[in-house]
């Protein structure tokens, strides 16, 4: 299995060469992205829903301020969950996978594990928009304990049901789980939404990849499956 930096080196954390603690002298840290030595102090945390720092030479994500004091945690952390909460399961030809529905418009595990796989999607490509915790809903797959894929969706200002995004860690592409994703969250969210049996979602300005994989999983008129419509951003 390849290893979380690996796959999202935005993620790969820092090594602790002196900790002066946070809320004193501050924690000297080397990037393990570049090699750059930062010190970790409060008064320069940022980041939305978690205080973590960042690398200004690389922008790897370099550590995330715990609940304990002075407690750091290593950002590929955020994709290992303890506990996964209740779900059900999608079987593309690769193996079996759980996904787990999230609707909290609060930070929790799940959707902070797909708020580090957006950040990871972003660095990666910058056409790739924020997860928003607070305006998105989120279907998160996992590989044992590891989130390796999500979907976010929401109802648009005028009534769509949007597939806002989706992401699937590098080294599980091209094994059909985000054609199950799909699949799995129009049967699960979006089917129930349509009414008078007219099955159609929308797709926030669908790249040409998304549009083939939607097109292979049959959700266009001709194959008699949902119709995915592009959304594009008011």
């Amino acid at each position: 299995m390849v290893d979380i930096e690996d796959d999202h080196p935005n993620l790969s954390g820092s090594e602790i060469l002196d900790d002066g603690g946070i809320q004193d002298e501050g924690v000297k840290v080397r990037c393990r992205q570049c090699g750059t030595a930062i010190v970790l102090q409060t008064d320069w945390m940022g980041g939305k829903y978690v205080d973590r720092w960042r690398c200004s030479t690389c922008k790897n994500n370099l550590a995330i301020l715990s609940d304990d004091e002075d407690g750091l945690i290593q950002p590929s952390e955020m994709l290992v969950l303890s506990s996964i909460p209740k779900g059900d399961s999608i079987e593309p030809e690769s193996g079996e996978y759980q996904v787990v529905r999230d609707e909290h418009d609060e930070p929790n595990s799940t959707n902070l594990a797909a708020f580090f796989l957006n950040r990871a999607g972003r660095y990666e490509d910058n056409h790739i928009g924020r997860f928003d915790i607070e305006h998105n809903n989120v279907h998160v797959v996992f590989s044992g304990q590891r989130a390796i894929a999500y979907l976010s969706w929401n109802e648009s200002r005028n009534g769509y049901m949007v597939l806002r995004q989706l992401y699937v860690a590098p080294s599980y592409r091209r094994q059909g789980i985000g054609g199950a994703l799909i699949d799995y969250w129009w049967k699960d969210v979006a089917r129930d939404w349509c009414e008078d049996d007219d099955d159609y979602y929308h797709v926030e300005s669908p790249n040409e990849s998304m549009s083939r994989l939607i097109y292979s999983i049959g959700h266009y008129e001709e194959a008699g499956g949902p119709i995915a419509y592009e959304h594009q951003v008011m």
